[in-house]
């Protein structure tokens, strides 16, 4: 459950954009928000099943936002943006539950940039990895915002079905953006595209980044444009920019029908191997938890899950101590699920 984040909390917004991590989900991401007084960033997600007709990722952006006193999500971008009875989660996404309400005030580029992270190098980029089960890696962390000494011409990957856009730091140091295609991603492909190396000077460039053998790499979110009273954001999935000419890179893509990229190399990582115990064991959690615990015979689950337990023991893991008799099958599943997912994340 969200915990209670602040009474009155206010963050920069910086749209974000759609995407598909799975076969299985379609997603939307629609706002980023930057919070000054936390220096972190926070997200708001709104996700649907693949299988539900009807739902366009992009056309959210301008549709009913979650909280009381914001029209649209779009509405928020590059302004400030303060929430009261605001509620988030220990992954940093911030409820959408109708207590809270949001007040919007107008931001110039000049006050935006100033609240901004921006990094000049990108020497301390990419989250670090988690060392132990008491140090797991904040999602957030792949956030950054990059204040670049250069662009260089962005190029089409025919290999990996990627567009992608160089750009260097102060001391020449290269962080590749790329943008995986897909139906979802044309508009931000072509925005890209037109822009080609000519990055407005002092521009900011908002980007999920993360360190892959051994080299930076990122997925381009927005701009953060100079010298703009109003709207300094510009959200290059969604909004239209100067150039509204058709791309004749995602023209050829249409009509050549390539398959969308739904597994992204840049999304989400791959789950790391596992010991065959550990993925019995999620799986038997997963189970129960669909199952429901109402019904089942006092002690079936503690058992189920304390053999599971003690093979993992044997596996040399030996934080999967017995559930304790006395507490409920319910904080049983959720305790070892904990295990489970500290294990992952360590080995990832």
């Amino acid at each position: 459950m969200p915990r209670a984040w602040t009474t009155r909390g206010t963050a920069a917004a910086i749209p974000s954009r759609c995407f598909m991590p799975s076969e299985y989900e379609r997603y939307l991401s629609p706002a980023v928000f930057w919070s000054p007084s936390r220096q972190q960033f926070l997200t708001w997600t709104d996700a649907r099943p693949d299988s539900l007709p009807g739902f366009e990722p992009r056309a959210r952006w301008r549709q009913p936002a979650p909280w009381t006193g914001l029209v649209a999500p779009a509405a928020s971008s590059g302004r400030r943006l303060t929430l009261t009875h605001a509620q988030v989660s220990p992954d940093s996404r911030i409820s959408a539950v109708e207590s809270t309400s949001a007040a919007v005030a107008a931001l110039g580029s000049d006050e935006l940039m100033s609240l901004l992270p921006a990094r000049t190098s990108w020497r301390e980029l990419a989250p670090t990895r988690v060392h132990g089960l008491s140090n797991p890696a904040d999602p957030t962390s792949q956030w950054a915002v990059l204040c670049p000494a250069r662009a260089l011409p962005s190029r089409w990957d025919p290999a990996t079905q990627t567009l992608q856009c160089t750009l260097l730091d102060d001391g020449g140091e290269a962080l590749t953006l790329d943008i995986p295609w897909s139906r979802l991603h044309a508009h931000a492909i072509g925005r890209l595209e037109a822009l080609g190396g000519d990055l407005p000077a002092g521009a900011l460039v908002v980007a999920r980044v993360a360190r892959r053998r051994g080299h930076l790499a990122g997925e381009p979110l927005s701009l953060v444009l100079p010298g703009r009273a109003v709207s300094p954001v510009d959200a290059l999935h969604f909004d239209d920019g100067p150039e509204r000419r058709p791309s004749p890179l995602v023209e050829r893509l249409l009509t050549s029908s390539t398959p969308d990229r739904t597994v992204p190399d840049n999304d989400e990582p791959r789950p790391a191997a596992v010991p065959v115990a550990l993925a019995e064991l999620r799986a038997l959690i997963e189970a129960e938890a669909q199952r429901g615990c109402a019904g089942v015979a006092p002690g079936v689950i503690h058992d189920r899950v304390g053999q599971a337990h003690r093979n993992l023991r044997h596996a040399g893991l030996s934080l999967f101590a017995d559930p304790a008799p006395a507490v409920s099958p319910p904080e049983t599943l959720l305790r070892s699920l904990f295990l489970v997912q500290r294990v992952e994340q360590a080995l990832a």
